[in-house]
């Protein structure tokens, strides 16, 4: 009777954590594009990196919206080339959800540049969860998506690339996600932003 009553009892419990465990998934965002930063590129993405002759492929780009419309950026990608990566610079842009590109409210600009200091070595992975985490580079209520249109490396031994197109390539791109609700102090950190827009 102990036995079954034991049995039974550690059911529940795998259960339960099973359930708890997708719905913490659920919320951390691995449905949606966060849990793919832990995953290295695949066969696909690096041959299309190598096709576009660009020394890293892409594996995740994953946004996050905060309380107050600045967006979060994470990438995770892997050197594919035969030399140690000093640094890699990304230049993003993003679109609303009619395909437009948009322009941040504070800086004004449409395009932002990322950067990821090194060494990375050849066949290193860069994974979006670490260092790879760039905080508020843009605000925008309306920004849907994120691009990737530009990369240049820079190597350890002086050598570089020139900017090479990856727009459209496989994994260059990700949707924004809500990262958090706003609330009270978030809608009236919106309001400021909102009225520092309209006095430009």
């Amino acid at each position: 009777m102990y036995k079954k009553n034991y049995r039974r009892n550690c059911l529940a419990l795998s259960i339960i954590g099973f359930i708890v465990g997708i719905i913490l998934c659920l919320q951390m965002g691995c449905a949606t594009g966060l849990g793919g930063l832990s995953q290295p590129p695949d066969g696909n993405e690096i041959l299309a990196a190598r096709n576009q002759n660009c020394p890293i492929a892409f594996s995740t780009i994953h946004a996050e919206r905060n309380t107050v419309d600045g967006i979060d950026v994470m990438v995770t990608w892997k050197n594919i080339s035969n030399k140690t990566i000093k640094y890699c610079y990304m230049v993003a842009y993003f679109k609303n959800a009619v395909g437009d590109r948009v322009t941040g409210f504070i800086r004004g600009r449409k395009l932002t540049p990322l950067r990821f200091t090194g060494p990375f070595a050849p066949g290193q992975i860069h994974w979006g969860g670490g260092s790879g985490y760039h905080s508020t580079v843009i605000y925008h209520e309306n920004a849907k998506t994120i691009h990737i249109e530009y990369v240049q490396v820079k190597f350890m031994d002086g050598s570089q690339t020139k900017m090479i197109p990856v727009d459209g390539l496989i994994s260059s791109y990700g949707e924004i996600k809500l990262k958090y609700r706003r609330g009270a102090m978030g809608d009236l950190l919106h309001s400021y932003i909102k009225a520092q827009e309209k006095k430009r």
